[in-house]
């Protein structure tokens, strides 16, 4: 089931936003690929199935978008968390600014 896209305010640096979220992806079991501009990315809900998406990034904002997940998974619960996870990398990223 796909999902409708859903914007991402990533602010000025998506560099690193991106390498936490690939890495994030990475050490769940899942996989990403791209860079900065555009990409996809895929993982999987226990016993429930694989999520896969695409994402493009318009200056300050990446638009986010499910290409397929489970059915019994709803749309909402699956951008609530990759809003989290977005949102810990974001956070991380300005942690390591500040030093």
């Amino acid at each position: 089931m796909a999902c409708e896209p859903f914007t991402v305010d990533v602010g000025s640096d998506a560099v690193a936003v991106f390498e936490c979220l690939r890495r994030t992806a990475i050490e769940a079991g899942g996989s990403f690929t791209g860079d900065a501009q555009s990409g996809s990315f895929g993982g999987s809900v226990p016993i429930l199935g694989n999520v896969r998406g695409r994402y493009r990034v318009e200056g300050r904002h990446a638009i986010i978008t499910i290409t397929d997940s489970p059915l019994l998974v709803p749309c909402s619960l699956l951008e609530s968390q990759m809003r989290d996870v977005i949102r810990d990398c974001i956070r991380a990223r300005d942690r390591l600014r500040r030093g």
